[in-house]
């Protein structure tokens, strides 16, 4: 992703990069840590939403404190461990959640150390850490959501609708947000410009590739300029959805066989890499040690 179009937002707090981004949002970038995730504040007049909460490995809360005075509610993508790991930072009342058992369990349980002590060893960072952050005790504290939210659910942040859309398939409680009046899609994991990972249990195939076509078929229904996705960067080029779309399809009916074999730290035994070399698609297929 080239950021060099938006203006860099400097923070006390290195281990972010931090970019002011078209319609009121900052994006909260982790660039540091292999996962490459992103978390976007999002500003309202009352108030504004935090939409993920990145690895934990720093305090995104101090961060996002140090660019808006409103009150911060927090609002997960999804409840994988690169999306929650800052939640425990917050009160439970300002934490909305995807109303269902998996968010539920997700966000209370937490992640153990040794699910993901790979995510902190030196491999997977490009930058150094945080200081006082101890790597053999990284963990995902969990603790229980307070607000739930469900498909077409509107949360108001002053001046600001942001409409919830369930959008299951990389995992079953994945939602994105459509922010009508900015022309903003927040697409969380659903797609992004980068590997697309499906890892069964939490992925789903079939559904995954349903939950793409209804968003590249409706999309051009919708005032969407802009995906701000939760990986790699932002996109313009909405015809991308298509093209995941068809990837994935192609996965979820047998007709794409062809793929090269691929090792990953957190999945049981070897991966299996589809590369749509004509739109770029790469997906990656396989299955947790444990879902996280």
């Amino acid at each position: 992703m080239d950021w060099s179009n938006f203006e860099k937002v400097e923070l006390s707090d290195e281990w972010y990069d931090v970019y002011k981004l078209p319609g009121s949002v900052y994006a909260i970038f982790e660039p540091g840590q292999v996962e490459y995730v992103i978390s976007f504040l999002i500003l309202g007049d009352e108030s504004a939403l935090l939409w993920d909460t990145g690895t934990g490995i720093s305090d995104i809360r101090k961060a996002a404190e140090e660019l808006t005075d409103l009150p911060i509610r927090v609002l997960n993508s999804h409840c994988h461990f690169d999306h929650i790991g800052g939640n425990h930072l917050f009160d439970s009342g300002n934490i909305y959640y995807y109303n269902s058992d998996f968010s539920r369990g997700a966000l209370t349980d937490g992640v153990p150390h040794d699910l993901i002590k790979g995510e902190v060893e030196k491999d997977s960072l490009t930058r150094e850490l945080p200081k006082g952050f101890e790597p053999g005790g990284y963990s995902i504290i969990g603790k229980p959501p307070g607000i739930p939210v469900s498909d077409g659910d509107i949360i108001d942040v002053g001046g600001r609708s942001l409409e919830v859309w369930h959008t299951p398939g990389h995992s079953p409680d994945g939602i994105m947000l459509y922010d009508k009046s900015n022309a903003i899609l927040f697409t969380g994991d659903i797609y992004y410009p980068d590997v697309l990972f499906c890892l069964i249990p939490d992925c789903d195939i079939g559904v995954y590739a349903k939950t793409l076509r209804k968003l590249a078929d409706e999309i051009v229904s919708y005032n969407v300029e802009w995906l701000y996705c939760s990986h790699t960067g932002i996109v313009k080029d909405l015809t991308q959805l298509a093209h995941a779309a068809q990837a994935m399809e192609s996965l979820a009916d047998g007709t794409k066989t062809d793929y090269e074999p691929a090792r990953i730290e957190f999945a049981e035994g070897p991966m299996r890499s589809y590369k749509f070399e004509e739109t770029g698609i790469e997906i990656l297929l396989g299955k947790w040690k444990k879902a996280i």
